[in-house]
């Protein structure tokens, strides 16, 4: 029933509408509510749970794809059955993903239909370990937050931050394959203006390893600004890019 507790808070007026969620999530018809299709939508891994009311709390459908998924799993998008249609309910975490069908996206871009596959997809490899690490406490304790910026990926709360600066975002730190990296800007600040929609893009290195942030402005505050976007990473054994969300201010 948790999922019913979460969905029931989404009100019905200006909520987004569909009579097709799958055709309005892989064409981004609205707002995603997390970073999907990170490798584009032409050769990806669609996941799809249908939701039941007796075991779900809901009818409607749940709907993902692959490119952000760990071996944890991944976020989804939740549709709620209505009498005409489907209404967008945002992006969740499903406790038992028994539920999880696959289809390719290049499958469903050519026919506009999905021969969807019960379980994880036959041949196709779960991600890799990350090399971007969560950090701790004690490795941003070597300088105060005083107006800075945090990521995350995931939940946003203090166990899940993958990037931070420090010192009024002079410094910055992230730990890639298990090292605390402590890196300075390359590029110019992004964070002049504060307006919902406002893209932004970042560069910071230590002279082995550069990371890159990119994303978009998904709320301005009085005293902070919100973000939505993807962390590059470059130099290291291998590259990587993940999903994050942030903020900058006091």
């Amino acid at each position: 029933m948790a999922l019913l507790t979460l969905l029931s808070a989404a009100a019905e007026g200006g909520d987004f509408h569909t009579r097709d969620p799958l055709r309005a999530f892989v064409r981004g018809d609205y707002a995603w509510g997390d970073d999907y299709f990170i490798h584009g939508a032409d050769d990806t891994i669609l996941f799809r749970c249908v939701l039941h009311k007796g075991r779900d709390g809901v009818e409607g459908v749940a709907l993902s794809e692959v490119s952000i998924w760990g071996n944890h799993g991944g976020p989804w998008e939740v549709f709620r059955k209505t009498k005409k249609d489907f209404v967008y309910a945002g992006s969740r975490d499903l406790s038992d993903t028994a539920c999880l069908e696959s289809c390719r996206s290049k499958e469903y871009l050519a026919s506009g239909r999905c021969r969807w596959q019960r379980g994880w997809p036959e041949g196709a490899a779960r991600s890799p370990r990350t090399i971007i690490d969560t950090m701790s406490a004690p490795d941003l304790s070597s300088a105060p937050f005083e107006c800075d910026c945090e990521f995350y990926v995931g939940h946003v709360d203090g166990d899940t931050i993958v990037f931070a600066t420090r010192s009024h975002r002079t410094r910055a730190f992230a730990k890639i394959d298990g090292q605390t990296r402590s890196l300075h800007l390359v590029t110019k600040r992004s964070d002049a203006d504060c307006r919902k929609g406002r893209r932004f893009s970042e560069r910071w290195s230590d002279g082995a390893v550069t990371i890159g942030l990119d994303g978009v402005v998904t709320a301005p505050g009085a005293e902070a600004c919100w973000y939505r976007g993807k962390m590059s990473v470059t130099g290291a054994r291998r590259g990587e890019t993940i999903a994050v969300t942030g903020s900058c201010g006091c």
